[in-house]
């Protein structure tokens, strides 16, 4: 027996959106999503049933800042190969994706939609305002949303106020009477939440292919993220006030094999920020993803000293498809409902030298037996 908790989230592999076990069960068809084959290869599989139980759990907590809720008796994909959960300890480095693959069928927006969504996201509480406005320190991000916002029809009236922009974004002129606001119906229908504390990235950006993701991801970072060099090092770090938001940014990252930590700053109202840590993901970022025009001189300045320091190259590339993060927490955590999943299409993953095969899902960011 096993299972994972129903709020754990495995990546759907036809749109990349991540989804929850307990969405997953209530699905009337099988649900695609991404597995390992015998090689340890990212491959696409599905889960065709889950079934549900009551059992004692341990919640995993890593140094990525992922966790997952596991049955004592669930099975986790670690260097020394297969083990239960209720054994992992302080230490233990458990096999994590290295690279989530594009989604099967990605969708297409207008280039239009994507950066104005991701500028909007980045400003706190944009939004939920009433009448809509967009506020930045910025002037190439304010001269976006302007470009952006008339693909609604929308004519921006900008003010300045000494160093910043604020960007007020009223109805068409001609909208017939009645009608709402086309971009607050566009931000509806993406399931946008209203609340900074709220926030997180609407399903469809996952589902976008690899250029128009990293258009978003240069945008979200451009209004909400820091790009520098402070004290030596290079800095690469998106804040926000919402868990869900940062652990979603983490994922889309995921996508461009750019290893990241999730931490939150001091005091209860404190943000939660991903940062991008290490050379080499740091020179992926700004090789993959790159800078809005902005911050392009800042992006150019991170990648001659990375090259600099001689720890980073531009042709490095993952050479497996798992890698590895560090538990820095194992903790019982009582008895609670969890999912154990049939998964069908790719061969099983054997343990390294042992012959266990067991299938094995992306669950939580983690290497996780399916059933």
């Amino acid at each position: 027996m096993s299972g994972l908790a129903p709020t754990t989230r495995v990546v759907r592999s036809d749109t990349g959106a991540q989804v929850a076990l307990a969405e997953v069960a209530d699905a009337r068809a099988a649900v695609p999503v991404w597995a390992l084959d015998r090689e340890l290869r990212i491959v696409p599989a599905t889960i065709a049933v889950l079934t549900r139980r009551t059992t004692r759990v341990h919640e995993v907590r890593l140094a990525s800042g992922r966790s997952a809720a596991v049955a004592d008796d669930h099975h986790v994909l670690t260097r020394d190969g297969w083990m239960p959960a209720d054994t992992l300890q302080i230490g233990t480095r458990v096999a994590v994706p290295r690279v989530v693959p594009d989604p099967v069928d990605p969708v297409w927006w207008p280039d239009d939609e994507v950066i104005l969504l991701a500028h909007l996201l980045a400003n706190p509480g944009a939004t939920g305002r009433r009448p809509l406005c967009y506020s930045t320190g910025e002037e190439a991000n304010a001269d976006a949303v302007e470009k952006a916002a008339a693909h609604f029809g929308v004519v921006p009236r900008r003010v300045r106020h000494g160093d910043w922009w604020r960007l007020y974004l009223p109805s068409p002129a001609n909208l017939p009477r009645g009608d709402r606001h086309p971009m607050l119906g566009w931000l509806d229908e993406l399931g946008v939440a209203g609340e900074a504390e709220q926030a997180h990235l609407p399903a469809g950006v996952f589902a976008l292919d690899r250029r128009q993701l990293a258009l978003f991801v240069r945008h979200l970072w451009a209004a909400g993220g820091v790009l520098r060099i402070g004290d030596g090092q290079p800095v690469l770090s998106y804040g926000a006030g919402s868990r869900a938001m940062v652990d979603d940014v983490q994922a889309v990252l995921d996508r461009f094999g750019v290893a990241t930590r999730v931490r939150r700053g001091r005091g209860p109202d404190a943000a939660w920020h991903v940062m991008v840590l290490g050379a080499d993901a740091q020179y992926r970022f700004i090789d993959e993803i790159g800078a809005h025009p902005g911050g392009g001189h800042i992006a150019q300045r991170i990648a001659r000293f990375l090259a600099a320091t001689g720890d980073a190259r531009l042709d490095r590339r993952p050479t497996s498809d798992i890698g590895w993060d560090v538990v820095t927490s194992s903790q019982a955590a009582g008895e609670q409902p969890v999912c154990a999943a049939t998964v069908t299409g790719p061969e099983r993953p054997s343990e390294r030298g042992a012959g266990l095969l067991e299938p094995a899902l992306l669950a939580g960011g983690i290497v996780a037996a399916a059933g």
